[in-house]
C-alpha cells in the first residue's frame, strides 16, 4: 500500500457506488411498474448490466498503455493502474451479481414511493435548456474554448516540486576507492554543509558504500564502495 495504490482503491470504491446506484434505480423503476422483488432485481440488473459493463471496462482500458511505459513513469503509475483495474472489475461484479442478490431481501415488497422529490425541478430546468438549444450549445462551446486556452497556460511536469526543506547530494568517487576513504570524504562534505548552513540544518543522513536492495525505491542506482548519498 502506498499513495498510488490507495488512490486506485479510492477510485474503485467510487465506481462501485456509481454502478450500484444505477442498478438499484433500475430495480426500483421496475418495482414502480408493479413487478415482484425477484423479477425487479433480475430485470433491473439485466437492463443496465451491459451499460455499466461498458463504462467500467472503458475506464480499465484507459490504463492499458501503462504496459508500454518504461522507467520512472512506469514505477509511478503501475501500482495505480493495477489497483484501479482490479477494483473496477470487482465493482462491476458486485453491482451485477451481489446487489441483485441482496435486493431479493432488501427491496420493499409492497410498492415504492418516488426517490427523488426534486425530479420535477430537474425536468423543468432540462425543458428550459431544450427550448433554447442554440444558446445552450453556444455557452457550452464558449466554456470549452476558455478551458482549452486556460489549460495551455498551465504547463506540464512529471512530478510536483519536491519538498524544499530537504535535498540530497550524491557522491561518486573514482572506481576502486575503499569505503573508508569514501566515508572520510563524506565527513568532509558534512562539515562544509554544517558550516555553510549553520542552524538551518536540523538533521543529516549519510549512506556510504553498498546499500541493501529495496524494491520500494523508485530510482535504481549503483551503490558500490565508492558511492555515497547525503540527505
Amino acid at each position: 500500500l502506498n499513495l498510488m495504490t490507495i488512490a486506485g482503491l479510492a477510485l474503485g470504491a467510487g465506481n462501485f457506488v456509481d454502478n450500484a446506484i444505477v442498478v438499484v434505480e433500475a430495480m426500483f423503476r421496475r418495482l414502480q411498474r408493479g413487478e415482484s422483488a425477484t423479477d425487479a432485481a433480475a430485470g433491473g440488473a439485466g437492463d443496465v448490466g451491459a451499460a455499466i459493463a461498458a463504462s467500467t471496462l472503458t475506464t480499465c482500458i484507459v490504463f492499458l498503455p501503462v504496459i508500454f511505459v518504461k522507467g520512472l513513469a512506469a514505477r509511478l503509475v503501475e501500482g495505480l493502474a493495477f489497483t484501479v483495474t482490479v477494483s473496477m472489475i470487482a465493482s462491476l461484479a458486485a453491482a451485477v451479481l451481489l446487489i441483485p442478490a441482496l435486493s431479493r431481501w432488501l427491496l420493499p415488497k409492497d410498492g415504492v414511493k418516488a426517490l427523488d422529490p426534486g425530479s420535477r425541478r430537474i425536468e423543468t430546468i432540462v425543458g428550459l435548456l431544450l427550448d433554447r438549444p442554440l444558446m445552450t450549445v453556444g455557452v457550452a462551446t464558449a466554456l470549452a474554448v476558455v478551458s482549452f486556452l486556460a489549460m495551455g497556460r498551465l504547463g506540464s511536469e512529471l512530478l510536483p516540486p519536491s519538498d524544499p526543506r530537504q535535498f540530497s547530494v550524491r557522491l561518486v568517487a573514482q572506481a576502486g576507492t575503499r569505503v573508508e576513504s569514501t566515508a572520510a570524504t563524506v565527513a568532509t562534505i558534512e562539515g562544509l554543509l554544517r558550516e555553510a548552513a549553520g542552524k538551518d540544518i536540523v538533521a543529516m543522513l549519510s549512506e556510504v558504500g553498498r546499500i541493501p536492495e529495496d524494491d520500494r525505491l523508485i530510482r535504481e542506482e549503483q551503490t558500490e564502495e565508492n558511492t555515497a548519498r547525503i540527505t
